[in-house]
């Protein structure tokens, strides 16, 4: 029942951000922002390495959770660059390019969210994750809407939905999580050992590699769009 809630109260608040991008900017505006989500949601699927799915099943605890937020923490930055650099290769301008990074930034911000959840989880605290499900849906889209309604800048209420997402991870994510860290071994904080990354990292690449294929049959069919009819045509699509 939480998770039920939880995932509509989220859905419904990113389906407002959707319908308020569309109603009060142009659709190149629009594909701006499109195209920023276009190219961010698959790079950091993959970079996830579906590590929440292995926190949860990791019954024997052969790594710590420090070792998960560490992953995630190194691959959402390599995330980060190659998303500009993808930018920077398919031409984007200046004000195009910055969207995309900051629509990338929320998307890192996702991923630690995410890391978090799963030691929630395993905790048997999906009642947490729900309700910080609709702490990011409901902050974030106050910002993302608010920031489009004064000034109608995308790239300004991108920066808007970071920073409120960023507020709700220090603030109820890492805390709550902090609870059930009881020894050393599950320490919610970052630290690592090189081996034990490059483990974990073996393990999770094929799951990567399936939720990249995933992201792409949504996404692939807005690259061609951007392509033949600019950002204004995948606005109209999006």
């Amino acid at each position: 029942a939480w998770m039920f809630a939880g995932n509509l109260v989220f859905t419904a608040a990113h389906w407002g951000m959707l319908a308020a991008l569309t109603k009060l900017t142009t659709e190149a505006v629009s594909g701006q922002y499109g195209i920023g989500l276009s190219l961010s949601t698959p790079v950091f699927m993959f970079a996830g390495l579906d590590l929440r799915l292995l926190l949860v099943t990791d019954r024997q605890r052969r790594h710590h959770f420090s070792d998960y937020l560490t992953l995630r923490l190194l691959c959402g930055g390599l995330g980060l660059v190659a998303v500009f650099a993808l930018g920077l290769a398919w031409g984007y301008g200046a004000g195009t390019l910055a969207v995309i990074m900051a629509v990338a930034f929320g998307k890192l911000v996702e991923l630690i969210s995410d890391t978090y959840y799963g030691k929630l989880q395993t905790g048997e605290r999906l009642d947490a994750v729900s309700q910080s499900m609709i702490f990011h849906g409901v902050a974030s889209g106050a910002g993302f809407v608010s920031w489009l309604l004064l000034t109608g800048n995308v790239f300004g209420a991108s920066i808007a939905y970071v920073l409120s997402r960023f507020a709700v991870l220090l603030l109820y994510d890492r805390p709550e999580s902090k609870k059930l860290a009881d020894d050393a071994e599950s320490s919610v904080e970052a630290r690592s050992q090189p081996e034990r990354l490059w483990a974990l990292t073996k393990t999770g690449a094929p799951l990567s590699v399936k939720t990249l294929l995933v992201a792409l049959n949504t996404h692939v069919a807005r690259y061609f769009v951007a392509a033949k009819f600019g950002l204004a045509g995948l606005g109209v699509f999006f």
